[in-house]
């Protein structure tokens, strides 16, 4: 990966230290794509990665140019693992099925996944009444709720340079049909994470969800919240119920479209070339791997207006 600071060309480079490369990155730049088509049809956005792009536009952006190689790790594979079971279970209440598809998904598809530890949160979720007792919405086609892959438009904002809709696309984890008679988004999370710091981190993917679901059943869809099964403690029977597995949301629908209505903007700038960064713990995370490389990255980007800062000028300074 050239270095974007000076090309290769400069022994004393701060950034590649003579190299000519960037250090410690999984970025490929020599082909970006056009940023103009962020979050089209040919390049739709996620649900899972709206917290990302709120957090750092520019990680989303430079995935979606450079395409990165997507490493996986064994929390996520574990998670799809769990999943898999999860689904599998709810439509078959078949314990011993819902396991072995588990496995077979594994073996094909999430190869660093901890089966022991995914077979042992979705058994314990098994065994919870709340979970036994769930009734799982259908479509109108009566295809259950579960792993169900959405898709739906939102306008672009005003002052967006390409007046391009935005296209979000995911796959809703179930919406259960609750004693009132209301659509419910649950969505399982298998993090080792605090449930209540989960509920804010994942607000803005689960507020994309309810308002998929809402679109593609024609009903309002509400936000049930987060199931977390890595909470359940063996020598705590799950038939009792315990407390801090299930998280609820509390927000009303009209607060989820007021939040993804805030990403028009974040999507509005990309596509001007107007990205900016947001460091953090999260950059480890980050395929650029920390701001060494990834401040280059962005300068190879940015449009010109964007690297200077335009300062106001006071009355007393004439």
């Amino acid at each position: 990966m050239i270095c974007t600071s000076c090309f290769g060309v400069s022994g004393g480079c701060p950034v590649c230290f003579g190299t000519g490369v960037l250090p410690n990155s999984d970025v490929d730049q020599s082909s970006p794509k056009d940023h103009r088509l962020f979050a089209t049809d040919a390049f739709p956005i996620h649900a899972s990665a709206i917290p990302e792009l709120m957090r750092c536009p520019w990680k989303l952006a430079m995935i979606y140019l450079f395409d990165p190689e997507d490493v996986t790790s064994e929390a996520a594979d574990t998670g799809s693992a769990t999943h898999i079971a999860v689904s599998h279970w709810h439509r078959s209440k078949e314990l011993a099925a819902a396991v072995r598809a588990m496995r077979e998904a594994s073996e094909a598809r999430f190869t660093k996944a901890n089966l022991d530890e995914a077979a042992a949160m979705f058994l314990l979720y098994a065994r919870d009444p709340r979970n036994q007792e769930a009734q799982i919405a259908q479509d109108k086609d009566g295809r259950l709720l579960l792993e169900y892959p959405v898709q739906f438009k939102l306008e672009p904002s005003s002052d967006d340079p390409t007046h391009e809709t935005i296209t979000i696309v995911g796959t809703l984890d179930q919406v259960r049909i609750s004693s009132d008679n209301r659509l419910l988004l649950w969505d399982l999370k298998t993090s080792k994470k605090p449930g209540w710091d989960q509920l804010n981190t994942y607000l803005y993917q689960q507020a994309a969800y309810a308002v998929a679901a809402s679109f593609v059943l024609k009903q309002q869809v509400r936000l049930g919240g987060l199931i977390t099964p890595r909470h359940y403690k063996v020598d705590i029977l799950p038939e009792g119920s315990p407390s801090g597995i299930f998280w609820h949301y509390t927000q009303k629908f009209d607060d989820l479209e007021m939040l993804i209505n805030g990403l028009r903007g974040v999507v509005a700038n990309i596509r001007r070339g107007d990205i900016h960064i947001s460091p953090g713990e999260h950059c480890r995370w980050c395929p650029a791997k920390g701001v060494e490389s990834c401040v280059p990255l962005l300068r190879s980007i940015v449009h010109p207006q964007t690297k200077r800062l335009h300062f106001v000028r006071s009355q007393a300074n004439g």
